[in-house]
């Protein structure tokens, strides 16, 4: 018997594209308005940076994610440069949007005072519970406070 996909995010053995995919996945059962992924499913263009995707809120907001496949993840120089640098091309895409950046992991370590979202694995699959749990009552909208004010994600 096969297990589902998501049940596997935290599988050590997972390759990057694999965790990639199933982060993809997760969003898109989230509910997010728009979910597009690039990353490895995009043939590199010379000089242009990719990130692993992007998920609409709602009309005005656009979340820029890169997965990063790894347990206790701490972003150094060159991840925050990249993520403000795929951030800065996709607000020249969508001019009248807002867009913000998260890094998508398995965990952080502790991570204070920066520019970007951090969201675990955990948070997102406690998100779509509520989902489930919610049905029609549930509703993206509190993400939008928590993305303008940056407040980390957690399952409270």
């Amino acid at each position: 018997m096969h297990r589902p996909v998501l049940l596997e995010l935290n599988n050590t053995k997972l390759s990057d594209d694999e965790f990639e995919d199933r982060c993809f996945t997760l969003l898109k059962a989230i509910g997010f308005k728009k979910v597009k992924q690039f990353g490895h499913t995009v043939n590199p263009c010379k000089g242009v940076p990719y990130p692993d995707g992007e998920a609409h809120i709602d009309d005005d907001i656009v979340i820029v994610y890169d997965c990063k496949n790894s347990s206790n993840f701490s972003p150094g120089i060159d991840q925050n440069e990249k993520l403000r640098g795929y951030i800065n091309n996709t607000k020249d895409q969508y001019k009248e949007k807002e867009v913000y950046g998260i890094f998508i992991a398995k965990d952080f370590n502790q991570i204070q005072g920066s520019e970007f979202l951090y969201c675990s694995v955990s948070d997102l699959v406690y998100i779509l519970y509520k989902k489930l749990k919610l049905g029609i009552e549930f509703d993206l909208l509190p993400m939008r406070k928590i993305i303008k004010k940056k407040y980390p994600l957690s399952q409270r």
